[in-house]
């Protein structure tokens, strides 16, 4: 075969064989993309069911906020409610109390009073510092037993520490209402006034060797009173200027107690 013999049999080759080679390549290309539209439109759909879900969600979150809302504000109506109700029956158990003190009070022929609270407009009342010097030294001799609050104006003495039996005043007692008594007699506070407070607990009774003298705790906090009143007067202190009552026992107080109010001469403690 000559030279060119050769060259014509391999361009036919090649004119042969071209066209056949590309379409394989074209048909592969074709499919590839047709698979990439058909995940791309999965994923497509896929987002929008997750946007679906999530607007559902979001819904069903809106409603389920708007029942704890109203169940909110039907729990806030009713604890209001209550709030006025426990306001109402604490406001009946204290005039309740009220009246049975000045009951028991009146029993033992003393009429009860009232610390008066003082006018908002009006210069605050200051004790004497001379006064407020020698309470504090006697809070000082038994911290235990006696308090001198300076705010509130009141030498806070604890029961076990001023009576021994029923109204009988002990030694202790005696002494510290003697001190109380020399105090209130200086130039500076010999006129000021004076209300003796018991506190008592309307739930506990007294001695059953007591109950003849004292049916209730109530009449045995007012004997007590009326001990420290005539107590404080034989020392020399006018009765015009002492006053007595009984009080309720408070839940912060874990022992009964006597209180001596110190107010302003001016204030009818009679």
């Amino acid at each position: 075969m000559t030279r060119g013999g050769v060259l014509l049999t391999i361009t036919m080759a090649a004119g042969l064989l071209g066209p056949g080679c590309a379409m394989p390549s074209k048909r592969a290309s074709v499919e590839r993309s047709r698979h990439q539209q058909v995940a791309e439109v999965e994923r497509l759909d896929a987002a929008r069911e997750r946007i679906v879900k999530l607007e559902q969600d979001k819904s069903d979150q809106r409603e389920q906020i708007g029942r704890l809302e109203e169940q909110i504000a039907t729990h806030q109506k009713a604890e209001d409610l209550w709030k006025k109700r426990l306001a109402a029956s604490q406001k009946e158990a204290s005039r309740l109390q009220t009246e049975a003190a000045s009951a028991v009070m009146s029993s033992v022929g003393v009429t009860p009073v009232k610390r008066t609270e003082p006018n908002p407009e009006a210069e605050p009342f200051r004790l004497p510092a001379a006064l407020v010097g020698k309470l504090e030294a006697m809070s000082r001799q038994a911290p235990s037993s006696i308090v001198f609050d300076k705010k509130l104006k009141v030498l806070k003495l604890t029961g076990s520490f001023m009576f021994g039996q029923g109204d009988v005043l002990t030694a202790n007692g005696r002494s510290v209402l003697n001190d109380f008594a020399a105090v209130m007699q200086m130039p500076e506070t010999k006129n000021l006034k004076l209300l003796v407070a018991v506190q008592v607990e309307p739930q506990k009774a007294p001695p059953k060797e007591l109950e003849r003298l004292y049916p209730t705790d109530w009449h045995l906090a007012a004997h007590q009173a009326v001990a420290v009143h005539q107590h404080l007067e034989g020392k020399g202190l006018p009765a015009a200027n002492v006053g007595v009552t009984v009080q309720q026992y408070p839940s912060s107080v874990s022992r009964p107690r006597v209180e001596i109010y110190i107010n302003e001469a001016d204030v009818n403690v009679e």
